[in-house]
């Protein structure tokens, strides 16, 4: 993996985070969420360092900074306190994102960032990432749904059967073309 020309080797969690790559996984039950721990240890879990001197931690900050993030992506809570799992598919997700952003990255790395939620949930994740766009995150989004990449993409790779088939850029990310190239890997020798 390369980051402005210069080969980054990651090789935990932490040095991945240090490097600028936060992580939104596909199943955000089983890799973005802690489901023992309440909303705002979920949203400061990556980025407690933060919020720390030593070995302690600083409550108001921690606080502050969750509040905020709760604020700007429009998180759904009576109660910050309350656990993780009381809240809907969607506004679980938008606490994995939310968890990604606080680390101040450089790139957010997003798989299946629609997968398993309601229309409505849908359609303020997406909002998300183009708010985030627009202040300047890179974002990489891993889809297999084309409909929502054109509603959201700037520049798209298809990869088909681990083999990349085209790159498209502007008015060229069409549906026709995406599916054209998708094909195209499952076709070569």
């Amino acid at each position: 993996m390369y980051l402005n020309g210069e080969k980054i080797e990651i090789k935990s969690i932490s040095k991945q985070i240090a490097a600028g790559f936060a992580w939104v996984p596909e199943d955000r039950q089983a890799e973005g969420l802690v489901q023992t721990l309440d909303i705002e240890k979920n949203i400061s879990l990556s980025s407690l360092e933060n919020y720390a001197k030593g070995y302690v931690l600083s409550q108001s900050k921690e606080d502050e900074a969750v509040d905020a993030q709760i604020s700007d992506i429009h998180i759904k809570v009576a109660d910050k306190s309350l656990p993780i799992l009381s809240l809907s598919g969607g506004n679980q997700q938008k606490c994995v994102i939310g968890k990604g952003v606080l680390t101040d990255p450089k790139i957010l790395l997003m798989d299946e960032p629609s997968r398993g939620i309601d229309i409505g949930a849908k359609t303020e994740v997406f909002d998300i990432i183009n708010q985030y766009a627009d202040r300047g995150l890179s974002i990489m989004c891993v889809s297999s749904e084309l409909k929502e990449m054109l509603s959201i993409a700037t520049r798209v790779i298809v990869l088909s059967n681990g083999i990349k088939t085209a790159e498209f850029t502007g008015d060229d990310i069409t549906e026709d073309n995406l599916v054209l190239a998708s094909y195209k890997g499952h076709h070569t020798n």
